[in-house]
């Protein structure tokens, strides 16, 4: 139960990590480009 939580906690953290730096990304790009 515990780890199940966990993970969840875990692959919620990394989705959002991964959002953050996809609009980054994108920000940058759009800076760059012009």
């Amino acid at each position: 139960m515990f780890y199940k939580k966990y993970n969840l906690a875990m692959h919620t953290l990394l989705h959002h990590l991964i959002n953050e730096v996809d609009r980054l990304f994108v920000t940058a790009c759009m800076l760059l480009s012009g």
